[in-house]
Parts: structure tokens; C-alpha cells; sequence
């Protein structure tokens, strides 16, 4: 979070913990992550767009899968990827709540809140493992069904998905 980051970082200054020199480095350093960021959803916007004028001339709707390591991989970013684009309507998203459960996500509310968007679902689920301070929910690369892992895949019905607030 880069406003918490700045401030905290200008209440280390104000308290001498670091200098204020190191309070502007940090400051520069989070401005240009922000840019990053915000040039990111440029970059993704400024090539989506000529994909969706294609789609909107022959009738097609995508369905982008909210996942980590793409551009919507959670509510707030997959606010900002609709945004970046204009809210396109060829543009919706594939309802996969077995990656929104381990993210600690309300699928049930992503329902809601994006029901208008909603143009695939993928009926996944997934299980929490008790929290032992080992495992965490990036995965630790262990191979599916280790139990070690923090969570698993599971069949439908079988997990943590509240499949009941969500149908």
C-alpha cells in the first residue's frame, strides 16, 4: 500500500528513526512504483482496446479469469482493469471463486458487485488448511495435494467455496 508506505515513512522522519533525505528517496521510490503501476494499466488498455473493437464488430465477449498474476486478480483490481479500459462490455470476467476463497476474497459479494460482467463461471473449489505458521497461501511450490500446502483444489462441493450464498 504506497500511502501507508509514505506514511509511515514520514513518521519515521518526524521522529528521527530516518532522515529526512531517506524520507525523500522513499517518497521518489513510491512515486515511481505508482507511475509503474499506473502505466501498466495504460500499456494493458492501449492493447485491449483494438481487441475489443474487433470483438465489438463480430459479437464477441471475453471473459478475463480474476487471477493472480493477471491484470484483475482481486476486487480492487479488477475495479481498475474495467476503469482502465472504459467498463467495455465486450470485456467481462470468468467467476473462478476457488482462487478468490485462498485470497481470503467473498465470492458471493464479487457476484454481486460485478454481476453485470460476469459472462463465464468456472464451478472450482478449494480447502483451507488449518493455519499451522508453516504453510502460507502462495503455495510454497509443493506439488497439489501436499499437505503441507496452506490449501488444495478440491472437488465442487468438497471445500471452503459458500456455494449456498453464491447460487
Amino acid at each position: 500500500d504506497i500511502a501507508g508506505s509514505l506514511a509511515h515513512a514520514e513518521m519515521l522522519a518526524a521522529q528521527g528513526v530516518i532522515s529526512q533525505q531517506d524520507a525523500a528517496d522513499i517518497r521518489r521510490g513510491l512515486s515511481q512504483i505508482q507511475a509503474d503501476i499506473d502505466a501498466g494499466y495504460q500499456d494493458f488498455a492501449d492493447r485491449w482496446n483494438p481487441i475489443l473493437d474487433v470483438y465489438d464488430e463480430v459479437g464477441v465477449r471475453f471473459a478475463h479469469e480474476v487471477h493472480p498474476s493477471e491484470i484483475a486478480y482481486d476486487y480492487w483490481s479488477t475495479v481498475r482493469t474495467l476503469e482502465a479500459i472504459g467498463h467495455r462490455p465486450a470485456f467481462g470476467l470468468n467467476w473462478d471463486p476457488s482462487h478468490m476463497v485462498w485470497q481470503d476474497l467473498d465470492p458471493a459479494g464479487f457476484i454481486w458487485d460485478f454481476q453485470d460482467r460476469i459472462y463465464h463461471v468456472d464451478c472450482k473449489d478449494v480447502r483451507m488448511r488449518p493455519q499451522t505458521g508453516r504453510a502460507g497461501v502462495l503455495g510454497s511450490h509443493l506439488p497439489w495435494g501436499d499437505p503441507r500446502r496452506g490449501w488444495d483444489f478440491v472437488s465442487t462441493g468438497h471445500g471452503d467455496v459458500p456455494w449456498e450464498d453464491c447460487f
